[in-house]
């Protein structure tokens, strides 16, 4: 394998709810990913446009925010190996926040076709998937709590 085809394979085998893939299955998964890197300050998602994939942040740090009435407020930050974009698997709607670069940034982009294939035949993925999803779901409550 090139050495950055097997990075990717590496870093996907670090994300939880890849886990349960085989190296074979990774490695196909990996084929149909892309590479892609943001300056800092860079969005690399808009909030409002559609949701058709996952990223995985390989390099640098991400901040997660919201827009409500005109301001633009903090709610997450990301580091190597956190996933987001994760509910446009499940459903293709448009994102519900901005992801901006902090730092220089490196990610890879998973499109939902493949993912959805995936899962299919591999339906512990989904755990893994739904946990995330709860987790985010569980810091938002906290974080409306604080309001």
């Amino acid at each position: 394998m090139k050495p950055e085809f097997q990075e990717r394979v590496t870093l996907l085998q670090s994300v939880p709810f890849f886990a349960a893939l085989s190296e074979k299955e990774l490695s196909d998964i990996a084929v149909w990913s892309s590479r892609t890197s943001y300056k800092k300050g860079e969005v690399i998602l808009r909030e409002g446009t559609p949701g058709k994939g996952l990223y995985v942040l390989i390099t640098g740090r991400a901040d997660v925010s919201v827009k409500k009435e005109g301001a633009e407020r903090v709610v997450g930050n990301l580091r190597p190996g956190d996933v987001f974009g994760e509910m446009s698997l499940i459903e293709e709607r448009p994102r519900t926040g901005n992801v901006t670069a902090v730092d220089d940034a490196e990610c890879l982009y998973l499109d939902s076709r493949i993912f959805l294939e995936k899962m299919a035949s591999h339906p512990e993925i989904l755990i893994g998937l739904l946990k995330t999803i709860c987790l985010r779901l569980r810091q938002t409550v906290e974080e409306l709590r604080g309001f």
